[in-house]
């Protein structure tokens, strides 16, 4: 990986994209051209590798519109390129400062962002299942110092991952141990032209003044820098993978409505539980990533076990403690929040916008299990005086269950319903008062255990698939 006087057809280190995904050697390829050394190298190996095999290859490019006419030149001379090998080229253009301004990014990252979401939607559009991008060895090295600097856990300290899925495709990066060097070698031995983006010489970027200061440095005092750190991201990435791999394990032992067990979170080791959490959080939350300072505020949240405790999360998520459980709910629903109503229910369904909810009087067709909330109850119709009348919750709001009348806010507690849908369930009432309350209780003398009981009345609660 060290610069050398010898120059290879092709650069020592660098790795066949098709067997890295593990994908058919005639699978199409979109290449992430941006026109710099690197990608050029990479696009100079794969054209001819794609006339051998016979593959597609597409050359993508992304104006992001940061540089002006600079910027603009690149597009040309990406364009020209792709046509100089006779490949498709895609090209979309974007206004990265304006989208940073509006989204409070910082300009890499809404670069990033755009850069990634065009590169997905061509491999859709065009049926390309391998995604290349040109990251190098001392863009690894780069990544490794930067995050270190971030303070990054051991999942940071991994570096650029060789290989990943990215939104339902491989993401692959046959150049990540070929170092800088070699690729600068390769381009003047076989006289391939390139451009350079202005702001990579810009050190008011920390990334920028990491390669200007600190590589040099450290390649002065152990020649021997890119393999030997290559080899430690090597070694790190299999640690986290294991480590993964158990936390993943543990995750199987959640409860059965999808909360943990406090106790469980506090005697798992940490590297564990915090991968757990972190695993779970990006289901709930639809791959968002929580911080080292949140998991970390999370694992003390359970520490303390304090009940009804909760801690705000991104996406508008509330981890909470309840009954020795810790769940993750999407904003919970105040009873504030819910338009007052009053529905009397008919034969059939009724549906409760309110609460976003269906409620079926009698028989129903519907299949109970396609809903994450739902419920079947039994009355007694002679025991029901006058006509069933759905509402909302109210302050006080008490009913007649077990010999005595209990408050139906702490019953729900006790019953551990989630704080999610509380709020949404409606209360169920007669003339002589509140008939039940779904999920939590219903009033002595009126239910019944089996539907096949004469003078019976069905109530089916149906809550949306949202829940």
């Amino acid at each position: 990986m060290q610069n050398s006087n010898t120059i290879h057809t092709v650069p020592i280190g660098f790795a066949d994209p098709h067997m890295l995904a593990g994908l058919s050697p005639d699978a199409s390829l979109l290449l992430a051209f941006s026109g710099g050394p690197d990608s050029r190298v990479l696009l100079h190996l794969l054209a001819k590798d794609a006339k051998q095999k016979g593959y597609r290859l597409y050359v993508g490019h992304i104006n992001h519109g940061i540089r002006g006419e600079e910027a603009d030149r690149d597009e040309a001379f990406c364009r020209e390129v792709a046509a100089l090998y006779g490949l498709p080229f895609l090209c979309e253009r974007a206004d990265v400062p304006a989208l940073a301004k509006e989204t409070a990014e910082s300009i890499e990252t809404a670069a990033r962002n755009v850069r990634y979401a065009c590169l997905s939607k061509w491999q859709k559009e065009y049926d390309i299942p391998l995604l290349v991008t040109a990251h190098n060895a001392d863009d690894n090295l780069e990544t490794v110092l930067f995050d270190m600097l971030r303070g990054a856990g051991l999942d940071g300290m991994c570096g650029i991952p060789p290989v990943r899925k990215a939104d339902g495709a491989i993401l692959a990066r046959p150049l990540l141990r070929v170092s800088r060097a070699q690729i600068l070698d390769y381009c003047r031995a076989h006289s391939l032209s390139y451009v350079i983006d202005s702001t990579n010489t810009d050190t008011q970027y920390t990334r920028n003044r990491i390669r200007s200061d600190v590589l040099p440095a450290l390649y002065a005092m152990q020649s021997a820098t890119l393999p030997n750190v290559t080899r430690t991201c090597d070694i790190l990435r299999e640690d986290a993978a294991y480590l993964n791999e158990l936390a993943t394990r543990f995750s199987q032992e959640r409860l059965p409505d999808g909360s943990w067990s406090v106790q469980a979170l506090t005697d798992a080791p940490r590297p564990i539980a915090s991968r757990a959490l972190m695993m779970h959080f990006r289901e709930v939350s639809g791959g968002v990533a929580l911080s080292a300072a949140q998991v970390g505020a999370l694992l003390e949240l359970c520490r303390k076990a304090i009940p009804h405790s909760s801690l705000s999360l991104p996406e508008k998520i509330t981890a909470s403690i309840e009954n020795g459980q810790l769940r993750f709910e999407k904003a919970v629903t105040k009873s504030a929040d819910i338009a007052p109503y009053s529905t009397v229910l008919r034969e059939g369904s009724n549906r409760i916008s309110q609460a976003d909810c269906e409620i079926v009087i009698g028989n129903s067709q519907n299949n109970i299990n396609v809903y994450k909330k739902a419920i079947r109850m039994y009355f007694a119709s002679d025991k029901i005086n006058g006509d069933i009348v759905a509402r909302n919750r109210l302050p006080g709001d008490k009913i007649f269950t077990c010999g005595m009348h209990k408050d139906v806010r702490r019953l729900m507690s006790e019953k551990k319903i989630p704080l999610s849908i509380r709020a949404r369930i409606p209360i169920l009432c007669d003339e002589d008062g509140i008939l039940a309350v779904p999920f939590v209780a219903i009033r002595d003398g009126v239910q019944v255990k089996k539907e096949n009981e004469e003078n019976t009345r069905t109530i089916s609660l149906y809550f949306g698939l949202d829940v």
